[in-house]
Order: structure tokens, then C-alpha cells, then sequence
């Protein structure tokens, strides 16, 4: 504080003044940025859900139809979110980045060995985050590396996320032959929470 006052009262020659000056004005743009890159990753869902108090979280979308959007498979090639209708679906965005991703990813692709002729898996790639470097190239390296079979999709404008109201990754949804979603789960839901669900949907 004293060191502003004795700018403003020319306590300091010009040269300390300016030198105070530029570093007052580099300490308002950091917090400024800093606070406009939180809210971003909270608005596209960037933080990891691990943070979250309840496994199964009511987002508002919970016994709606699910929302009709658009992602892109391993070949390029889009896919409407309509397709999915027919068949008990379970939805899982996730990113290559996300420590809780990695910790579900294993046992998701085992409940996928095991349903995979009863329920449409889709998982979603979160492609473009963490500031873009989670790409197309990134996301099925990690797949191949860890030797996963399930099938995975590229949600490279957001699109899923958006109309998903996804706010943190992994997100699951389960979603009925009718294409109501039925629940939603978003924290460190283990295999049995994830498998329970998965069952009620072929009840």
C-alpha cells in the first residue's frame, strides 16, 4: 500500500514509478486470466468429478429424453445421438487427461466384454480440452495403448457436453430402449454402483 501511495505522491523517481506500474498492472492480469480460465473449465467440464459428495447426481436431465446431439466415430465418421434408441445405452464422457477417467476406464471395458450384446456402450471423448490437448491422435493413442475394446466416439465441438449439461468428467449416463435417461452418475463411481445401474436398465 505504501509502495501505491508513494507513486501517486512521487515519492520514487519515474523509473521506479513505471517499474511499479508494470507490475501492478502484471499482477491485475493474472488474477484477471486466472479467473476467466477457472470459469471455463467449469463451464465445459474440464475438472476431474472425483470432488463430487453423491455417486448418482440428479443433473436435471434425469427421466428426460436424451437431448439429440452429434459425434464423430474412430473412422470419422458422425453420429447422431438418435441411433442410439432401440437398446439400453449407457453414455460415458471421459478424457485421456482425467485421473478418475483412467481409474474407471479399466473396469468399464470389462462391463463392456460383459453387456456388450445386451447394451450400446458409447464413450465420449471430451476432444479439445485441457487447452486443446486432448486430441483425436491423443485419445485413440491412449486407447491403443491401454488395449481397450470398446467402441469410442470424438466429441470434437462439445456438442455431447453441451446438451449433456456435462460440468465434470467421467460423467455417465444410463439411458432406457425408449431413450429416457434414467440416471446420471458423475464422481468415482466404482464397477458395482456403475454395474447396478447398468442392470436396472435391462429390468
Amino acid at each position: 500500500m505504501d509502495l501505491i501511495t508513494n507513486f501517486f505522491r512521487g515519492g520514487v523517481d519515474c523509473l521506479g514509478r513505471y517499474k511499479y506500474f508494470i507490475i501492478l498492472v502484471i499482477a491485475m492480469l493474472i488474477v484477471v486470466v486466472g479467473g476467466v480460465v477457472l470459469t471455463i473449465r467449469s463451464q465445459l467440464g474440464l475438472e476431474s468429478a472425483g470432488k463430487q459428495e453423491s455417486q448418482l447426481v440428479d443433473k436435471g436431465l434425469e427421466k428426460e429424453p436424451l437431448p439429440e446431439f452429434v459425434i464423430t466415430d474412430s473412422s470419422g465418421k458422425e453420429v447422431n445421438s438418435s441411433s442410439f434408441i432401440g437398446k439400453p445405452t449407457v453414455i460415458m464422457e471421459w478424457a485421456s487427461w482425467c485421473p478418475d477417467c483412467q481409474a474407471a476406464l479399466p473396469f468399464m471395458n470389462e462391463l463392456y466384454d460383459e453387456y456388450k450384446d445386451e447394451v450400446a456402450f458409447v464413450f465420449i471423448n471430451a476432444t479439445g480440452t485441457a487447452n486443446g490437448e486432448e486430441t483425436q491422435e491423443v485419445a485413440s493413442a491412449y486407447i491403443e495403448k491401454e488395449g481397450y475394446s470398446f467402441p469410442y466416439y470424438y466429441d470434437v465441438t462439445l456438442d455431447a457436453a453441451t446438451k449433456l449439461g456435462v460440468e465434470a468428467i467421467p460423467t455417465y449416463l444410463f439411458v432406457n430402449a425408449e431413450g429416457t435417461i434414467q440416471k446420471i452418475a458423475s464422481s468415482e463411481a466404482d464397477k458395482s454402483t456403475v454395474e447396478s445401474s447398468l442392470q436396472e436398465l435391462l429390468q
